[in-house]
């Protein structure tokens, strides 16, 4: 099925173990967390008020992370969108991950401020 990108990943991750020097391995795993990525905040962008868009979102986001742990722009929207289901912890943390890698992070900085007054309102 095209746009199957959970089974690419598992595929490529089986690849990484057999031949982790694979000459591919790298860029189609970069190009498959942007695949995720893109999916995922398009969907976000047609439908942000449908909580299974949303889960699907944070799903594929979860996937861009696991490849590219060090995206910023990765952390900080799967940090969004958790904010968006009231996974307040969760948002906070992605953004908090993304400050550690990127201290001047500025949107990460500015959800981290607004962040006290929301959360206390669970």
């Amino acid at each position: 099925a095209l746009k199957d990108y959970d089974k690419a990943k598992e595929y490529w991750d089986i690849v990484q173990v057999l031949y982790p020097n694979n000459p591919y391995l790298i860029n189609n795993m970069k190009a498959l967390s942007y695949a995720f990525y893109n999916d995922a905040m398009a969907a976000v962008s047609q439908n942000k008020n449908d909580v299974k868009v949303l889960e699907k979102a944070i799903h594929n986001l979860n996937q861009a992370v696991a490849i590219m742990p060090d995206n910023p722009d990765f952390r900080y929207d799967l940090g969004g969108l958790n904010f968006m289901v009231g996974r307040y912890d969760v948002a906070k943390a992605q953004w908090e991950e993304v400050l550690k890698m990127h201290p001047n992070h500025e949107r990460s900085i500015n959800a981290l401020k607004s962040f006290a007054p929301v959360a206390t309102k669970k």
